[in-house]
């Protein structure tokens, strides 16, 4: 996946598929606020003379690094078992990351040589400042959509059953897409995977229809000069379902789907250990980089190891044995 670096003192370029160049603010600090008025959780950004975008940070994202971001952290905020504040998991996301909304607002804003002024400071805080509900119900559109297609990758091309039936939960907000409850009744894998390959036709369009229209303009590149058909965003959001929608489009047909040579890195797989997401960095890749799972595939690993060498000998002994039966029962 091409990164993009930036020359802009306060901005992110967002690439990855198909190439595609987007502006991000990136906030130094912003703290979670309550709205006494409209009784809401809000996020506000920081934006004073000790706490304004560095000169000079170079920041280079992709789509599909945003689009892992927040499905991991969907992934944690859905947890029933999951203790932290749900308000304090979207702060600390912020922190790590960009201004969810009013991209464009925010760049035009910040682009102008004065945007420290009193009153330039106090929009940017302004179109900075979200409702942490908004970026909930988001994220659980874009998180479950995901993790359902994800599922049917999984069954579809690695036979993964268990994945299958494992897509049935209550969540800690909302609960997993419903579509494959109808296949619960199949008693082996077998008879699973033959009902869901009947049906996936269907299945897959349900993921089409979770995604929003996409909106498409025209635009200059003002470091190139160019003009540029690029998506319409407003939010991570919109990156993250326009990265969606492109990796769906060019995915490989099924029958390429074994060939190491249809996407060999960049995709994005869950980890077999910790059920993470992360974006391939080769196309043996099955483990993410925490120690933890690095332990795991290590022992996966010595287990292949001495079961296949355990087949080997068990072969071998098999083979000297009808020899041996052979020779025995040749004439003198």
């Amino acid at each position: 996946m091409k990164q993009l670096p930036t020359d802009f003192f306060s901005f992110t370029e967002i690439g990855g598929v198909g190439e595609m160049i987007y502006k991000a603010v990136r906030f130094p600090e912003c703290v979670p606020e309550y709205d006494y008025e409209r009784k809401e959780d809000t996020i506000v950004p920081i934006c004073t003379f000790f706490n304004r975008p560095e000169a000079g940070t170079d920041y280079s994202i992709t789509g599909q690094d945003l689009l892992v971001s927040l499905c991991n952290l969907y992934k944690k905020i859905n947890a029933p078992d999951y203790s932290v504040g749900i308000t304090e998991m979207v702060w600390d996301w912020c922190r790590r990351n960009v201004a969810p909304y009013n991209i464009e607002q925010l760049c035009n804003l910040m682009e102008q040589e004065n945007y420290m002024e009193l009153y330039l400071s106090g929009e940017i805080i302004n179109w900075g400042t979200f409702d942490v509900k908004d970026f909930v119900n988001n994220l659980c559109k874009l998180g479950s959509a995901y993790e359902y297609y994800d599922v049917l990758k999984r069954v579809r091309v690695e036979h993964d059953v268990t994945c299958g039936r494992a897509l049935y939960y209550d969540g800690r907000i909302c609960d997993s897409k419903p579509f494959l409850e109808k296949f619960r009744h199949c008693e082996t894998d077998e008879e699973y995977l033959a009902e869901f390959n009947k049906e996936y036709d269907d299945l897959i369009l349900n993921v089409m229809e979770a995604i929003p229209d996409i909106r498409m303009r025209l635009q200059k590149n003002k470091r190139t000069g160019k003009i540029e058909l690029g998506a319409d965003v407003q939010s991570v959001f919109d990156i993250a379902w326009y990265t969606l929608a492109r990796m769906i489009s060019e995915d490989p047909a099924l029958e390429n789907r074994g060939n190491e040579e249809s996407r060999p890195e960049g995709i994005m797989i869950c980890c077999r250990n910790c059920g993470k997401f992360i974006i391939r960095k080769s196309n043996r890749q099955e483990y993410c980089d925490a120690e933890e799972c690095q332990k795991a595939r290590n022992a996966r690993k010595q287990k292949a190891y001495r079961d296949r060498k355990a087949s080997e000998k068990a072969h071998a002994e098999q083979k000297k044995k009808q020899k041996s039966k052979k020779s025995s029962a040749s004439p003198d």
